[in-house]
């Protein structure tokens, strides 16, 4: 029994990487401890999140960087690509680098700070520059909420359509990358995404994402690999 779900594991992130290849131009996947980008990053993020570069996945258009744990359990696998295929498609319908930009938002205003060097040298104006350096802190992202909110739908709705429910404690788990240091504290209001994550819960109980694309496509993969005898 372990190896036949194994095996309709392994065939639904095979077939799921050829989805996500159709939909996203250059799609490519690769481990994210080899990455000199993701292990430069890993050095930044280092003060909030120490996990960055062994648990975390990061998808920068069109590449998807995953942890060697990832490719290890193909269950794991399908699952992560199925949320990171949110982030992908947002992408592309935004453009790259508009989305990069909001899903950024306000920390990439920081490096705005650096105009206060070049200022200093002709009038006081290089203060006011300065003050570009609270972006810095763990202010609240509408955009990143949002389309985290998204992404965390897609397993939400993967969790109800492998299994038939959405465990409270998974839920519990998503809703703590919204408030806590995981994510720079996007949106650090703990009521309002639990509201959020229960109104998204009742969506995907009542059908509403079953028709919305990409969701669709991976409820159709899931119904496919896992509920047809024949498949």
């Amino acid at each position: 029994m372990r190896y036949d779900t194994e095996t309709k594991d392994e065939a639904i992130l095979r077939r799921l990487e050829s989805c996500i290849a159709s939909d996203i131009p250059g799609f490519k996947q690769e481990v994210k401890e080899e990455s000199r980008l993701m292990r430069a990053i890993s050095r930044l993020f280092a003060l909030f999140n120490t996990r960055f570069l062994h648990e975390y996945v990061t998808t920068i258009y069109p590449k998807v960087y995953s942890p060697r744990s990832y490719r290890m359990f193909p269950s794991a696998g399908w699952k992560m690509l199925a949320h990171e295929w949110i982030h992908l498609h947002r992408a592309k319908k935004l453009t790259p680098f508009l989305h990069g930009f909001l899903f950024l938002f306000p920390q990439i205003l920081a490096p705005l700070s650096l105009i206060s060097i070049v200022a200093i040298w002709s009038s006081n104006w290089w203060l006011l520059n300065l003050a570009w350096l609270v972006c810095i802190a763990p202010l609240p992202s509408r955009f990143r909420a949002e389309d985290e909110f998204r992404g965390y739908t897609m397993s939400m709705a993967v969790e109800y359509w492998r299994y038939g429910t959405i465990p409270e404690k998974r839920i519990q788990e998503f809703s703590q990358m919204f408030t806590s240091s995981e994510y720079y504290y996007m949106w650090p209001f703990k009521t309002s995404v639990k509201n959020r994550l229960a109104k998204e819960t009742r969506k995907i109980r009542e059908g509403k994402y079953d028709k919305v694309f990409p969701y669709s496509e991976v409820k159709t993969l899931i119904e496919q690999t896992w509920h047809q005898k024949n498949v």
